[in-house]
Protein backbone atom coordinates (compact mmCIF):
# COMPACT_ATOMS: atom_id res chain seq x y z
CA UNK A 1 0.00 0.00 0.00
CA UNK A 2 1.32 3.45 -1.16
CA UNK A 3 2.51 5.53 2.37
CA UNK A 4 -0.34 8.39 2.80
CA UNK A 5 1.45 11.40 2.53
CA UNK A 6 1.66 14.15 5.32
CA UNK A 7 -1.63 16.33 5.61
CA UNK A 8 0.94 19.10 6.25
CA UNK A 9 2.34 19.44 2.79
CA UNK A 10 0.99 21.51 -0.37
CA UNK A 11 2.64 19.22 -3.06
CA UNK A 12 2.50 15.83 -4.40
CA UNK A 13 5.86 13.98 -4.45
CA UNK A 14 6.98 13.11 -7.82
CA UNK A 15 9.87 11.64 -9.63
CA UNK A 16 9.45 15.38 -11.25
CA UNK A 17 9.62 17.21 -7.75
CA UNK A 18 12.23 19.79 -7.57
CA UNK A 19 15.03 18.90 -4.65
CA UNK A 20 14.48 21.89 -2.72
CA UNK A 21 10.73 21.28 -2.67
CA UNK A 22 10.95 17.78 -1.68
CA UNK A 23 13.19 18.91 1.61
CA UNK A 24 10.62 21.27 2.72
CA UNK A 25 7.72 19.66 2.57
CA UNK A 26 9.47 16.53 3.77
CA UNK A 27 11.65 17.84 6.12
CA UNK A 28 11.79 14.46 8.69
CA UNK A 29 12.97 11.98 5.90
CA UNK A 30 13.89 13.91 2.58
CA UNK A 31 17.33 15.05 3.71
CA UNK A 32 18.57 12.08 5.25
CA UNK A 33 17.01 10.25 2.09
CA UNK A 34 19.18 12.46 0.01
CA UNK A 35 21.91 12.57 1.74
CA UNK A 36 22.40 8.57 1.86
CA UNK A 37 22.36 8.79 -2.09
CA UNK A 38 24.73 11.50 -2.40
CA UNK A 39 22.20 14.02 -3.85
CA UNK A 40 23.08 17.87 -3.48
CA UNK A 41 20.10 19.23 -2.15
CA UNK A 42 21.32 22.74 -1.34
CA UNK A 43 23.65 23.93 -4.33
CA UNK A 44 21.44 21.78 -6.45
CA UNK A 45 18.23 21.97 -4.90
CA UNK A 46 16.78 23.90 -8.35
CA UNK A 47 17.11 20.48 -10.12
CA UNK A 48 14.46 17.87 -10.71
CA UNK A 49 15.30 14.49 -8.56
CA UNK A 50 14.75 12.39 -11.43
CA UNK A 51 17.63 14.58 -13.19
CA UNK A 52 19.42 14.08 -9.71
CA UNK A 53 19.62 10.62 -10.45
CA UNK A 54 21.22 10.18 -14.29
CA UNK A 55 16.93 10.64 -15.50
CA UNK A 56 16.52 6.98 -13.79
CA UNK A 57 12.77 6.89 -13.23
CA UNK A 58 13.15 3.42 -11.43
CA UNK A 59 15.61 5.02 -8.93
CA UNK A 60 13.79 8.34 -8.78
CA UNK A 61 10.37 6.31 -8.08
CA UNK A 62 12.76 4.45 -5.17
CA UNK A 63 13.60 7.57 -3.68
CA UNK A 64 10.39 8.87 -3.61
CA UNK A 65 9.00 5.89 -2.04
CA UNK A 66 11.52 5.93 0.65
CA UNK A 67 10.85 9.51 1.12
CA UNK A 68 7.62 9.08 1.80
CA UNK A 69 7.72 5.37 4.10
CA UNK A 70 10.17 7.65 6.10
CA UNK A 71 7.94 10.60 6.47
CA UNK A 72 4.72 8.55 7.19
CA UNK A 73 7.05 6.54 9.59
CA UNK A 74 8.34 9.88 11.17
CA UNK A 75 4.24 10.87 11.78
CA UNK A 76 2.82 7.52 13.43
CA UNK A 77 5.79 8.09 15.76
CA UNK A 78 4.48 11.61 16.70
CA UNK A 79 8.24 12.89 15.35
CA UNK A 80 6.29 15.58 13.55
CA UNK A 81 6.74 18.63 15.71
CA UNK A 82 8.91 20.26 13.45
CA UNK A 83 8.94 24.07 12.28
CA UNK A 84 7.43 24.91 8.82
CA UNK A 85 9.93 27.08 7.69
CA UNK A 86 7.84 27.49 4.61
CA UNK A 87 5.11 29.43 6.64
CA UNK A 88 8.03 31.24 8.88
CA UNK A 89 8.44 35.31 8.44
CA UNK A 90 11.73 35.69 6.84
CA UNK A 91 12.38 37.50 9.96
CA UNK A 92 11.61 34.48 11.85
CA UNK A 93 13.72 32.28 9.18
CA UNK A 94 16.63 34.54 9.45
CA UNK A 95 16.95 34.44 13.34
CA UNK A 96 16.94 30.28 13.06
CA UNK A 97 19.78 30.54 10.32
CA UNK A 98 21.63 32.35 12.63
CA UNK A 99 20.83 30.25 15.81
CA UNK A 100 21.18 26.76 14.28
CA UNK A 101 23.63 27.38 11.72
CA UNK A 102 25.74 30.44 12.19
CA UNK A 103 25.95 29.85 15.69
CA UNK A 104 27.22 25.99 14.78
CA UNK A 105 29.47 27.16 12.50
CA UNK A 106 30.91 29.71 15.12
CA UNK A 107 31.56 26.94 17.67
CA UNK A 108 32.53 24.04 15.66
CA UNK A 109 35.15 25.30 13.07
CA UNK A 110 37.91 26.40 15.88
CA UNK A 111 37.31 22.62 17.17
CA UNK A 112 37.62 21.42 14.14
CA UNK A 113 40.42 22.94 12.47
CA UNK A 114 42.28 22.35 16.02
CA UNK A 115 41.67 18.53 15.96
CA UNK A 116 42.91 18.52 11.52
CA UNK A 117 45.96 20.60 13.19
CA UNK A 118 46.75 17.81 15.70
CA UNK A 119 46.16 14.79 13.47
CA UNK A 120 48.33 16.10 10.51
CA UNK A 121 51.34 17.08 13.18
CA UNK A 122 50.98 13.92 14.98
CA UNK A 123 50.73 10.84 12.10
CA UNK A 124 53.02 12.94 9.34
CA UNK A 125 55.36 12.08 12.13
CA UNK A 126 54.31 8.49 12.98
CA UNK A 127 54.19 7.74 9.47
CA UNK A 128 57.89 9.54 8.74
CA UNK A 129 59.09 7.11 11.29
CA UNK A 130 57.43 3.75 10.73
CA UNK A 131 59.16 4.11 7.30
CA UNK A 132 63.23 4.65 6.76
CA UNK A 133 62.24 5.43 3.12
CA UNK A 134 59.16 7.45 2.38
CA UNK A 135 56.87 4.87 -0.08
CA UNK A 136 54.36 6.31 -2.24
CA UNK A 137 51.53 5.11 0.51
CA UNK A 138 53.40 7.25 3.32
CA UNK A 139 53.76 10.34 0.71
CA UNK A 140 49.86 9.86 -0.54
CA UNK A 141 49.06 9.80 3.35
CA UNK A 142 50.33 12.41 4.23
CA UNK A 143 49.12 14.43 1.60
CA UNK A 144 45.98 13.64 2.22
CA UNK A 145 46.13 15.15 5.89
CA UNK A 146 47.69 17.72 5.06
CA UNK A 147 45.09 18.38 1.78
CA UNK A 148 42.24 18.27 4.44
CA UNK A 149 43.91 20.56 6.27
CA UNK A 150 44.47 23.70 3.54
CA UNK A 151 41.06 22.72 2.31
CA UNK A 152 39.30 22.97 5.80
CA UNK A 153 41.07 26.46 6.65
CA UNK A 154 40.30 27.80 3.66
CA UNK A 155 36.83 27.09 3.77
CA UNK A 156 36.71 27.59 7.31
CA UNK A 157 37.82 31.04 6.53
CA UNK A 158 35.85 32.01 3.65
CA UNK A 159 32.32 30.87 5.62
CA UNK A 160 33.50 32.62 8.57
CA UNK A 161 33.62 36.04 6.03
CA UNK A 162 30.19 34.85 4.54
CA UNK A 163 28.57 34.84 7.60
CA UNK A 164 29.27 38.45 8.76
CA UNK A 165 28.39 39.73 5.11
CA UNK A 166 24.65 37.43 5.44
CA UNK A 167 24.55 38.58 8.94
CA UNK A 168 25.48 42.44 9.05
CA UNK A 169 24.28 43.70 5.23
CA UNK A 170 22.20 41.28 3.16
CA UNK A 171 19.68 39.53 5.46
CA UNK A 172 18.69 42.72 6.64
CA UNK A 173 18.34 44.34 3.09
CA UNK A 174 15.97 41.31 1.95
CA UNK A 175 13.98 41.21 5.36
CA UNK A 176 13.36 44.74 4.40
CA UNK A 177 12.84 44.27 0.47
CA UNK A 178 10.17 41.44 1.82
CA UNK A 179 8.59 43.77 4.44
CA UNK A 180 8.11 46.36 1.80
CA UNK A 181 6.31 44.30 -0.72
CA UNK A 182 3.96 43.01 2.05
CA UNK A 183 2.75 46.67 3.09
CA UNK A 184 2.55 47.37 -1.26
CA UNK A 185 5.71 50.14 -1.11
CA UNK A 186 6.89 50.47 -4.97
CA UNK A 187 10.83 48.99 -5.01
CA UNK A 188 12.90 50.99 -6.77
CA UNK A 189 14.95 49.76 -9.67
CA UNK A 190 18.06 50.28 -7.70
CA UNK A 191 16.93 48.35 -4.68
CA UNK A 192 15.95 45.66 -7.21
CA UNK A 193 19.22 45.66 -8.74
CA UNK A 194 20.83 45.55 -5.05
CA UNK A 195 18.54 42.75 -3.93
CA UNK A 196 19.30 40.63 -7.42
CA UNK A 197 23.17 41.16 -7.04
CA UNK A 198 23.07 40.50 -3.14
CA UNK A 199 21.32 36.63 -4.11
CA UNK A 200 23.40 36.07 -6.97
CA UNK A 201 26.66 36.82 -4.54
CA UNK A 202 25.46 34.00 -2.17
CA UNK A 203 24.38 31.59 -5.02
CA UNK A 204 28.47 31.57 -6.18
CA UNK A 205 29.40 31.77 -2.00
CA UNK A 206 27.09 28.94 -1.99
CA UNK A 207 28.52 26.68 -5.13
CA UNK A 208 32.10 27.51 -4.03
CA UNK A 209 31.17 25.96 -0.46
CA UNK A 210 29.03 23.11 -1.78
CA UNK A 211 32.08 21.83 -4.15
CA UNK A 212 34.58 22.49 -1.22
CA UNK A 213 32.48 20.68 1.23
CA UNK A 214 32.26 17.62 -1.31
CA UNK A 215 36.00 17.48 -1.97
CA UNK A 216 36.34 17.30 2.17
CA UNK A 217 33.29 14.90 2.02
CA UNK A 218 35.58 12.79 -0.07
CA UNK A 219 38.86 12.78 1.92
CA UNK A 220 36.60 12.14 5.06
CA UNK A 221 35.75 8.92 3.79
CA UNK A 222 39.48 7.87 2.22
CA UNK A 223 41.13 8.82 5.49
CA UNK A 224 41.92 5.85 7.78
CA UNK A 225 40.81 5.61 11.28
CA UNK A 226 44.64 5.95 12.37
CA UNK A 227 43.05 6.84 16.51
CA UNK A 228 40.28 7.66 18.07
CA UNK A 229 41.12 11.52 17.55
CA UNK A 230 40.41 11.03 13.97
CA UNK A 231 37.30 9.06 14.15
CA UNK A 232 36.22 11.83 16.49
CA UNK A 233 37.21 14.36 13.55
CA UNK A 234 35.88 12.34 10.66
CA UNK A 235 32.57 11.95 12.48
CA UNK A 236 32.10 15.97 13.43
CA UNK A 237 33.12 16.67 9.40
CA UNK A 238 30.13 14.89 8.90
CA UNK A 239 27.86 16.77 11.03
CA UNK A 240 29.62 19.89 9.73
CA UNK A 241 28.53 18.72 6.65
CA UNK A 242 24.92 18.00 6.90
CA UNK A 243 24.12 20.94 8.91
CA UNK A 244 25.71 23.00 6.19
CA UNK A 245 23.50 21.45 3.50
CA UNK A 246 20.78 21.98 5.74
CA UNK A 247 21.90 25.73 6.13
CA UNK A 248 22.31 26.17 2.50
CA UNK A 249 18.73 24.54 1.67
CA UNK A 250 17.28 27.34 4.04
CA UNK A 251 18.87 30.10 2.41
CA UNK A 252 18.80 28.84 -1.52
CA UNK A 253 15.41 27.23 -1.38
CA UNK A 254 13.08 28.96 0.65
CA UNK A 255 14.80 32.62 1.59
CA UNK A 256 15.80 33.33 -1.72
CA UNK A 257 13.32 31.61 -3.62
CA UNK A 258 10.60 34.06 -1.68
CA UNK A 259 12.57 36.64 -3.14
CA UNK A 260 12.69 35.74 -6.46
CA UNK A 261 9.32 34.91 -6.39
CA UNK A 262 7.93 38.07 -5.50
Amino acid sequence: MQPQQPSSSSTTASIHSVLGDLVAHYPHSAPIILNEENIDYCCGGQRQLLEAVGNDSEHAQRVIERILKKEQSAIENKQNETINFLSMSAQDLVDHIIEHHHKYLRENIPKLSELLLKIYTVHTGKLLQQHEKVSEETRRSIELLENMYRLFMKLSTELLIHLVKEEKEIFPTLIRYLEEEKDQTHHTESSRRLVKDFIESLLKDHNEAGDAIKELASMRKTLPNYCKTVELTKKLLLEMEENLYIHVHLENNILFKRVQNM
